[in-house]
């Protein structure tokens, strides 16, 4: 294993652990011993499951300088995304939404809005794409419209991470991305999704919303890679205090791919 103790990550993960230890905060019970199995699987689980990286990945994003969130951004698909970056808050756009989808990452910019859906483990779905198409209508409709943007994570590449079942129906022509926009844009939109009993009043918006869509994908290896060059690039030029900040930000991230098995660069 590469765990670093005294990184910010294990940090976090050690934080999340005292609630296990004192569920009364959380208005909770616990008859667990110190030391007991139970814990050592939440430990586990927290390391190895999605969601906490998910919010390891955002508090990454949101403290990276623009310039590299930019570069990073530009793995998955070359465009101009805008410069003042934001993560931004579906729900308190619309309340409204229930549990009807939870975007991974959402980045907003003076332009663009982005989400960024992210898989260590499981496929992706139409289902999961059809989702993010009507909340960028959604949005669009609560907050005016913004360039929208799907970027996919995920181990391997996007068709060798689809769903089984609906990876031959998509993808016909390739394997990028260009054949899965082919594919949504020929489809009639779904009128009814998920915990979303009629998606009507979204149609108008999401059909324009196919239209100027940008879909990207990248690998958590490139992902890494890039990282690891930024890293490289600190080391070559020395440090001032705030690329020492960078540099701690970047490298403990690096680590927690390793840890999961999701990088294996040994450089960084």
């Amino acid at each position: 294993m590469f765990t670093t103790k005294n990184s910010w990550i294990e940090q976090v993960y050690q934080y999340v652990e005292y609630y296990y230890w004192c569920p009364q905060a959380l208005n909770k019970q616990s008859t667990e011993k110190v030391g007991g199995t139970a814990f050592r699987q939440v430990q586990e689980r927290m390391r190895s499951y999605e969601v906490p990286l998910n919010a390891i990945f955002n508090i990454t994003l949101r403290l990276l300088p623009s310039r590299i969130l930019t570069n990073l951004l530009s793995l998955f698909v070359k465009s101009s995304f805008g410069q003042q970056f934001a993560l931004i808050d579906v729900y308190s756009a619309i309340p409204e939404m229930g549990n009807f989808t939870q975007p991974d990452i959402a980045i907003e910019t003076e332009s663009s809005r982005i989400f960024i859906e992210m898989k260590i483990g499981a496929n992706f779905h139409l289902d999961q794409i059809y989702k993010y198409i009507l909340l960028h209508a959604w949005l669009n409709q609560k907050t005016g419209y913004k360039q929208p943007f799907l970027l996919l994570l995920s181990p391997k590449s996007i068709s060798k991470q689809w769903a089984s079942t609906e990876r031959n129906q998509i993808f016909t022509e390739d394997e990028s991305v260009n054949s899965l926009l082919m594919y949504l844009k020929n489809q009639d939109l779904p009128i009814a999704l998920g915990d979303l009993k009629s998606t009507e009043f979204l149609l108008p918006g999401a059909s324009e919303v196919l239209e100027s869509l940008t879909i990207g994908s990248a690998t958590w290896s490139e992902v890494g890679n890039y990282f690891n060059q930024e890293l490289e690039s600190l080391h070559q030029k020395g440090f001032n205090d705030g690329q020492e900040v960078i540099y701690k930000l970047i490298s403990d991230f690096l680590t927690e791919l390793k840890n999961r098995n999701l990088y294996n660069n040994s450089k960084a």
